[in-house]
């Protein structure tokens, strides 16, 4: 009797058969693998996030980034739910520049030279990781009716003349200077401004980060200039303000008003000047505010460093996507920068984009010849993710003026 095949001889034909087919289908397999990667990588979803911009400015850089690329996810912030941590799941991220793009900074990449080159010097970053998309102002706008009477040829360029010059039209207007001192960010940054008038770009910064630090009685004294001789601190800044209100160059109840309450008074022609943020002279109608030529800010000794106090927004790369350059590209290229410039009513911060009319070019102007740039106010630098404790120092400082000196 024979015996069994064992199958061993076969086994081994089989294994042989086998590896024959196996190789070329892992090959293939491994193959379609890497194209999978490629493809998943080639249209991996973008996630941008916006955080304390305007309605109509997410939507305008939502269809913006849709046009350039359509697999794109987006996020609005709720206010005060700010978290750098949180955010760094985003490809993009929108904000408004001073302490959210301070937060993000360390963990930001940096933006492409030949981007960043479309924009004027003084308006980049120095860690290159902050794009402005657009550009705002705190501003003087003179009534024309009472800079013609002054007899002046030229608004006032220092802080100095600017005092002369209210006093001057004093016998024309009911108020010679008035600003909406009942809304936080103004009155903040009405002190800013002043601060930078008469310190420069140091002042500046001395004051914000002692903005920062507490209450208004710890931080009133402490000096903003490395000048020891000078005793220019944030008390010096409150008690000019205050000399203004004695001397009838300032509304007496201007810690109380708000915008519609000037615009009453613009309207009945007894506004000499009104200090007020670009985005808010929008809102004024133009049958009111074509009476009103807006200039920047005045400031002191123009032989030290200073910077046009300008709230901005833009852009941060937190992770990097194949289409990050070229949406950062279409963003600042001439056409979309002057549609931002008008639907945001801000200056447009690319070289050559057509501004949206001539208020946004003198502040493309002014951001660009100032020797530190356009530098945020002290909401967007301190207090955006605060508003609480911006109301707090906003609510000392009226204290300030209608009690005893601290």
């Amino acid at each position: 009797m024979k015996k069994k095949n064992t199958g061993k001889k076969s086994s081994g034909k089989t294994s042989a058969f086998t590896k024959k087919i196996c190789i070329p289908v892992c090959a293939v397999l491994a193959v379609a693998a890497a194209v999978i990667a490629v493809l998943s990588f080639t249209d991996r979803r973008l996630d941008a996030a916006f955080y304390e911009l305007p309605e109509d400015a997410v939507e305008l850089l939502e269809n913006k980034l849709l046009q350039t690329y359509d697999n794109v996810s987006f996020t609005v912030i709720p206010s005060g739910e700010f978290d750098p941590e949180s955010a760094e799941k985003y490809d993009l991220f929108f904000t408004r520049e001073g302490f959210c793009s301070e937060a993000l900074s360390p963990d930001a990449l940096r933006i492409s030279s030949d981007i960043y080159g479309k924009l004027p010097e003084t308006v980049r970053r120095t860690d290159g990781k902050f794009l402005p998309l657009y550009i705002g102002n705190w501003e003087v706008a003179y009534f024309d009716e009472a800079f013609t009477k002054s007899g002046r040829s030229s608004y006032p360029a220092s802080l100095t003349d600017f005092q002369n010059y209210l006093e001057a039209i004093k016998a024309y207007v009911f108020v010679p200077l008035i600003l909406s001192g009942g809304d936080d960010r103004t009155l903040l940054a009405f002190i800013t401004c002043i601060t930078e008038a008469v310190g420069g770009y140091d002042a500046y910064s001395r004051l914000l980060s002692l903005a920062a630090g507490g209450e208004l009685s710890r931080i009133i004294d402490e000096p903003l200039s490395s000048d020891d001789s000078r005793q220019f601190s944030l008390r010096s800044v409150l008690d000019m303000i205050r000399v203004w209100q004695d001397d009838g160059l300032l509304y007496p109840e201007w810690i109380n008003v708000v915008d519609q309450d000037i615009r009453f008074m613009m309207e009945d022609r007894q506004v000499g000047v009104f200090f007020s943020s670009l985005e808010r002279h929008r809102t004024v109608p133009y049958i009111i505010i074509r009476n009103f030529e807006a200039q920047r800010f005045p400031q002191d000794n123009p032989r030290i460093r200073h910077a046009l106090v300008a709230p901005s927004a833009g852009v941060m790369v937190l992770n990097r996507h194949r289409m990050t350059d070229e949406i950062l590209g279409a963003l600042v290229s001439d056409s979309v920068q002057t549609e931002i410039s008008r639907i945001s009513r801000s200056a447009p911060t690319a070289y050559r984009a057509p501004p949206a009319d001539k208020q946004a070019d003198d502040v493309r102007y002014w951001a660009a010849s100032s020797a530190a740039g356009q530098q945020p106010d002290m909401y967007d630098a301190v207090f955006i993710t605060d508003p609480e404790a911006a109301e707090s120092l906003a609510d000392e400082i009226r204290s300030y003026f209608t009690s005893e000196m601290l």
